[in-house]
């Protein structure tokens, strides 16, 4: 990002799906007829073209789908870029400061409470990930959104580094900048602790040796918890809030936060510069009260 002067890691490394059992290889295979409608290069690889490209990987893999065109990116260094370009472009950060509620007028948001006093606000989106579901701490109304706990792990095996994102069905090895692995991702439904567990990092070491199996040797390097917003549906909420003046929301993305919060954050911010909500209208939290 050339505005903030940080590099985010970025790179369109592509990102190979391999099958190690037939069952895989047939859903793969599924995903592909529609995958190849949207023009992006995704191809079908037999068993030696997975292991021609990826040498190291389990010798019993059937084979994989490759998409040249996806990449990988470190969530932690987009963010920082994020607020660097964001400061220089004119956005204040307050950091490490807790918003305990909305400042309201009647039935428009005017601003945030946080323990210094009120923050005024023209607008107000609300964006606070598994936080946004707690239940009456931002409005009356219910916002479905529930805890997902995952936890990811990096190893590190000299000599050993994935050309790409390589994606089992059980879990996926990122290769790093500085010449670790990232092995993720766990997923424990309505957790909200930021606890490591012996299970979750077994079950992602596994996860590993069975995409390659050399990894049994690598050395643990470090593990991390995070919690998603998971919605009822799957399908994030964005949008203005029924009932509210002055009040958006967008929350709700899942596991997929990094990739899909730059195009629900332009589609946001347009829909608040526009005055027109239209084009939100399937991802609007109003969908949840009319069942």
């Amino acid at each position: 990002m050339i505005e903030a002067g940080l590099e985010p890691q970025y790179r369109q490394s592509g990102v190979l799906k391999v099958a190690l059992t037939e069952e895989y290889a047939g859903t793969l295979k599924d995903d592909l007829a529609w995958q190849s409608d949207l023009d992006m290069d995704v191809r079908w690889l037999d068993s030696q073209e997975v292991l021609e490209r990826e040498p190291d990987i389990n010798p019993q893999a059937l084979g994989g789908v490759y998409s040249p065109q996806e990449g990988c990116v470190s969530g932690q260094s987009l963010v920082d870029s994020l607020v660097h370009a964001g400061t220089r472009l004119g956005a204040q950060f307050i950091d490490k400061t807790e918003v305990f509620g909305l400042e309201t007028d009647g039935s428009r948001v005017v601003g945030v409470r946080i323990a210094s006093g009120v923050l005024e606000a023209g607008h107000v989106v609300l964006a606070s990930g598994p936080w946004t579901g707690i239940a009456s701490r931002w409005i009356p109304e219910d916002v479905p959104i529930r805890p997902v706990k995952g936890q990811r792990i990096v190893l590190r095996m000299p000599g050993l580094l994935p050309k790409s994102p390589v994606h089992g069905f059980a879990g996926y090895c990122v290769p790093q900048a500085d010449g670790g692995i990232l092995v993720a991702a766990t997923r424990h439904e309505n957790e909200f602790d930021q606890v490591v567990t012996a299970g979750g990092v077994a079950d992602m070491i596994q996860a590993a040796v069975d995409l390659y199996p050399r990894l049994i040797d690598a050395h643990f390097v470090s593990a991390r918890v995070g919690v998603r917003p998971g919605t009822p549906d799957d399908v994030p909420i964005v949008g203005p809030v029924p009932g509210w003046d002055g009040l958006s929301i967008i929350t709700g993305h899942d596991a997929v936060g990094i990739m899909m919060a730059p195009a629900t954050a332009d589609a946001l911010a347009e829909s608040i510069a526009s005055g027109d909500s239209a084009s939100l209208e399937s991802f609007s939290l109003g969908r949840f009260s009319q069942h």
